[in-house]
């Protein structure tokens, strides 16, 4: 999983992308902070291995 914030995308895992999630859920279902949002695109390869990329926005 990608996440971009600021001019440098980074990879997360483990805590750090669960903390992630738990800000996309929230978003989701309108529980954020004033000012958030999120954009996500997934993209695949020819063998189906798939890549997310979350961008959020404060």
């Amino acid at each position: 999983m990608l996440q971009a914030y600021g001019p440098h995308p980074r990879e997360v895992s483990g805590p750090e992308l669960e903390a992630l999630l738990q800000r996309v859920e929230q978003y989701h279902d309108g529980e954020a902070p004033p000012h958030s949002a999120f954009m996500l695109a997934e993209f695949r390869d020819s063998v189906g291995r798939a890549m997310l990329v979350i961008q959020e926005f404060c």
